[in-house]
């Protein structure tokens, strides 16, 4: 296993990481956040150490090479994408369906919209200007355009 290999699979575990945690409110941010901690800090004194973040990510290559060449192929990076994003969108489903019924009404969705409405519409008025949705857009991806 290549140092280029570790180094882009740690790279797209922070990318992918990153993006689960800019969606998640910030109390549950940190019960996540614990969770990997002790996941990683593999002899429980509540320290992480570069050995055990080493070993971590070797776990993880492990997990992600499925054919055991000691590489991770473009098919098995997507193969656990896919599967990360999976857990992830039947964390968020199973949170928005109030009922548990496995199925998302129009009120169970309505939530999330209301909200991110709210927080665009920066002067109250009930309506969206271009501006409005520009500055939203800026302030998620760091760009006006």
């Amino acid at each position: 296993m290549g140092k280029s290999s570790l180094t882009l699979i740690t790279l797209a575990a922070i990318g992918l990481s990153a993006a689960a945690v800019a969606e998640v409110p910030s109390d549950k941010r940190a019960e996540r956040v614990q969770q990997r901690f002790e996941k990683i800090d593999l002899n429980g004194d509540g320290k992480v150490t570069k050995q055990e973040m080493s070993q971590h990510r070797v776990e993880r290559m492990t997990a992600a090479d499925k054919n055991g060449d000691g590489l991770v192929s473009q098919d098995e990076f997507s193969t656990m994408a896919v599967e990360r994003m999976r857990k992830r969108l039947e964390r968020r489903f199973a949170k928005m369906d109030a009922n548990s019924d496995g199925q998302l009404s129009q009120d169970e969705m309505g939530g999330k919209s209301e909200r991110h409405f709210e927080r665009m519409d920066s002067d109250g008025d009930g309506a969206l200007t271009l501006e409005e949705m520009k500055a939203r857009k800026h302030r998620r991806h760091g760009s006006g355009d």
